[in-house]
């Protein structure tokens, strides 16, 4: 417990002192299109099809301090254990949208398992929620979203960026995280960003343009890259969390003798390469890295200068890449936090992979068309991210759009938050 407060107390003195430095600096200039971000967007040409989510339900408030990082994530109800692992570490507000496909007021596919009807399932996850507000940490708020569909192609092809765009929009804090549910984050940097010098560190590089990187890990345990588990997932979940709570000492030295692995290691690692694993290990600064196309970090950005995920990517791969690269070609840059970091909880694949995957790997090889359409404009320069919501978009080349304000008040809102919300059930 003793070197625990001394450590504690040198790194506080450290962003003191990093602080005053910085403070002498002006501040940075926002490029013109990373500004206009939150308008920038198009709705569904013809023959582009996108998720149509309807609001079912929403528990929990905004959180009362602005000046914080929201962790925004998205799931189906089968996965409210990683939920629950996210909600006991993560002590900050958290936004999760939940997609629950519908016929009717039935439930379709694996979610029928849990709740046979809409109205069951908004029981079920009301408890949770209560749940979740007495005996964890985080400060949830949790929204139910359904999607009407053909019996048959109930769990076919997961929304996940129409998803994530509904969580962003029900983010009202100044940075966000988006971070896929079965992702934990470091201990050391919860407790960093809780305290005000270890927030204004963050904050004066999100406010400039950049995204902070986090590092991200995973156990041997994982089957990344393989179809289902060699292990228990109890195992490697045993190992990401000891690591979760362990910091970046204890981090790095799990990494370097191999109880720690770049995450995606079974498909080569290539996807997080730039954020340069061996200099985090010895840096206690945030570094800046250049962006290479097909990165996919784990990032915190200031909420008003965050790219909208493009929708028409359903079903598994290729999702993440294409904010990252928008956000690099509309002005961003990126720096690597030097003790923040992300670890994988092992699990087994979810049925949007393996539908994804079936028939050939058909629908993987539309979504990698997809993005190498995506980035053939982004290098024109005529790329604007496909939204559900298009009247909330003002794309005119050349056009003097709303000054971006770093508090989020006149960011986009969904429709539906915009009407009255669903009374939640009790």
């Amino acid at each position: 417990m003793a070197a625990c407060a001394v450590a504690a107390s040198l790194l506080l003195a450290t962003l003191l002192a990093r602080q005053a430095a910085a403070e002498l600096l002006p501040p940075l200039p926002v490029a013109p299109l990373l500004a206009e971000a939150p308008w920038r967007c198009r709705g569904p040409a013809t023959g582009e099809h996108l998720p149509s989510l309807e609001l079912a339900a929403l528990w929990g408030d905004p959180p009362a301090a602005n000046h914080t990082v929201t962790l925004v994530t998205q799931l189906t109800v089968d996965r409210l254990g990683m939920l629950e692992n996210q909600c006991t570490t993560w002590t900050l507000p958290l936004v999760a949208a939940i997609y629950v496909p519908v016929t009717g007021q039935q439930v379709l596919g694996s979610t029928a398992s849990t709740a046979a009807t809409v109205e069951l399932l908004q029981g079920h996850l009301a408890a949770f929620h209560r749940r979740m507000q007495q005996e964890a940490q985080c400060q949830l708020r949790l929204a139910l979203f359904t999607e009407e569909q053909a019996a048959d192609s109930a769990d076919a092809f997961h929304p996940i960026n129409a998803l994530r765009n509904r969580g962003l929009q029900l983010a009202v804090t100044e940075a966000v995280l988006v971070l896929d549910v079965d992702f934990i984050v470091s201990e050391e940097l919860i407790a960093e960003l809780a305290i005000e010098e270890g927030w204004e560190a963050l904050a004066r590089r999100i406010r400039a343009g950049s995204a902070v990187v986090l590092p991200a890990f995973e156990t041997p345990f994982d089957a990344t890259g393989a179809w289902r588990l060699e292990h228990p997932p109890e195992a490697g979940r045993a190992v990401a969390f000891q690591a979760q709570a362990g910091g970046k000492q204890a981090a790095v030295q799990s990494f370097r003798n191999g109880t720690l692995l770049v995450f995606k290691t079974a498909e080569g690692g290539t996807f997080y390469e730039p954020t340069q694993f061996k200099r985090w290990a010895q840096s206690d600064d945030f570094y800046p890295i250049s962006y290479t196309p097909s990165y996919e970090p784990d990032m915190i950005l200031a909420r008003a200068l965050h790219p909208w995920y493009d929708e028409r990517f359903a079903g598994y791969g290729w999702d993440k890449m294409g904010l990252p690269e928008c956000f690099f070609h509309w002005g961003g840059s990126f720096v690597v936090h030097p003790r923040g970091f992300v670890v994988h909880v092992p699990h087994e694949r979810s049925t949007t992979f393996h539908a994804s995957m079936s028939d050939g790997k058909k629908r993987a090889y539309q979504l990698r068309e997809v993005y190498t359409s995506l980035r053939a404009e982004l290098e024109a320069g005529s790329y604007l991210p496909v939204v559900s919501f298009p009247e909330r978009c003002s794309p005119l080349p050349g056009h003097s759009l709303r000054q971006a304000t770093m508090d989020g008040s006149n960011l986009p809102k969904m429709q539906a938050i915009q009407q009255p919300m669903p009374a939640a059930p009790l």
